[in-house]
């Protein structure tokens, strides 16, 4: 029997994952920030060792900046490790939201009840909205108390604006996801366009750091604009958060228009 508050029962359905994608984070996170620890006094020789080039591959300009606590999170976490995890985890949850209901017939009895399709769509998405910010609060949290405790020197508000770039791109390409889910009801297919999407935005964006011709090109790349040592200097960058909720909210319309208007297939 459908619980009464659709909004709990939807919470309460993914509490369960939701609890382990955020102990997996978590653990991952505060062992990359204590390993900065054991590792402070040969830092600058792992980077000298290291060709200059490379870590361009991971969004690092700067071997030697990994010497610091914030060029250390940036190279070990936030530049490709945990963007990966985030992202899978926001795809799969756009993707799952909606999709998953309308492939299992589960939808059927959810509109059986008194609860119409706009209202189903947009609480849908606003547990998705949830997820995502108890999974920045879990990584700030993840880094910053570890931080504490081996006295990193590092501020909370740069912690939080680098999370929260995590947060932006992963949170555009889950609503993509919530958004093709709603368009087809398919899942596979909400999961495989945003996938694709994100690849090659980051191939184009490394790929622009060593090829200058693909420089005009990478300007449609959302990894352009994430730059996590901007954001452990200057905290979070307003015009790129304007503009990722602007398209967010854009997808989101696309999908509750064309969600309360098509054939569910029920």
């Amino acid at each position: 029997m459908l619980l009464n508050n659709f909004l709990y029962k939807t919470i309460r359905d993914q509490i369960k994952s939701l609890l382990w994608w955020s102990i997996g984070i978590s653990i991952y996170c505060s062992a990359i920030t204590f390993l900065y620890s054991l590792m402070e006094n040969s830092i600058k020789e792992l980077a000298a060792a290291y060709p200059s080039d490379i870590g361009k591959v991971f969004g690092i300009e700067n071997m030697s900046d990994i010497a610091s606590a914030p060029g250390w999170l940036n190279a070990e976490m936030y530049s490709f490790m945990l963007p990966i995890c985030f992202i899978i985890f926001a795809i799969f949850a756009g993707a799952n939201s909606i999709a998953s209901e309308e492939e299992s017939r589960t939808i059927e009895i959810l509109l059986s009840e008194p609860l119409s399709r706009g209202s189903l769509f947009l609480q849908k998405y606003l547990v998705f909205m949830l997820n995502m910010f108890f999974m920045t609060s879990i990584i700030c949290l993840s880094v910053y108390i570890p931080s504490l405790i081996i006295d990193m020197e590092i501020s909370i508000y740069g912690i939080f604006a680098a999370t929260f770039n995590v947060t932006l791109i992963s949170a555009l390409l889950g609503t993509g996801s919530f958004t093709i889910a709603a368009l087809y009801g398919r899942r596979r297919i909400s999961l495989i366009i945003p996938i694709m999407i994100s690849l090659i935005s980051y191939i184009l964006n490394i790929t622009s750091k060593f090829i200058d011709t693909v420089t005009s090109i990478n300007r449609l790349s959302i990894f352009r604009y994430y730059d996590i040592p901007y954001a452990f200097e200057n905290g979070v960058n307003a015009q790129v958060t304007l503009a990722f909720s602007a398209m967010m909210l854009a997808l989101v319309l696309v999908g509750y228009i064309s969600f309360v208007r098509r054939d569910l297939r029920i």
